[in-house]
């Protein structure tokens, strides 16, 4: 069992590992290191449509819930959010797919709207795990509203 520093240690290096990877996935890798702020800065602002699905069931405990709430808020600080830029989408699932917090790609055009609906979304608490119920939400509900022209990332 992880002590108090050792979980916040954990929790750092997962927070980078997951924003690397996304990074990775959402740029394209080029061999040569000159040009890397400018990719990097290039991925923050083209247009790209950001979907995410949240597991908010009991199998994962309230206090990793927050913290992965708090792991998104600050995910978002990464990007440059407008109607024109950046976007994201989110839906929780749990026992069922928690469509009445969930929110689309359109909703929010604001960094400080979009993080405050982050971080009132509730922990549910939820016997199963519908998992795959939360990526056909997303798949059906949100992804179809994704600008053409914009890169998506699930």
């Amino acid at each position: 069992k992880l002590r108090g520093a050792d979980k916040e240690i954990t929790a750092i290096m997962w927070k980078v590992v997951l924003c690397l990877l996304i990074l990775i996935s959402v740029c394209d890798v080029q061999s040569s290191a000159d040009d890397c702020n400018d990719r990097e800065k290039d991925c923050v602002r083209k247009p790209m449509d950001i979907a995410l699905v949240v597991d908010a069931s009991s199998s994962i405990w309230s206090v990793n819930f927050t913290m992965c709430l708090t792991f998104i808020e600050d995910f978002i600080d990464i990007f440059d959010i407008s109607s024109t830029e950046v976007r994201f989408s989110m839906v929780t699932y749990g026992e069922r797919v928690y469509n009445e917090h969930a929110f689309g790609f359109d909703t929010y055009t604001s960094k400080k709207e979009l993080k405050t609906a982050v971080s009132n979304i509730p922990y549910r608490a939820g016997q199963f795990t519908a998992t795959g119920d939360g990526i056909r939400y997303m798949l059906r509900q949100q992804i179809p509203r994704a600008r053409p022209n914009a890169r998506k990332v699930v």
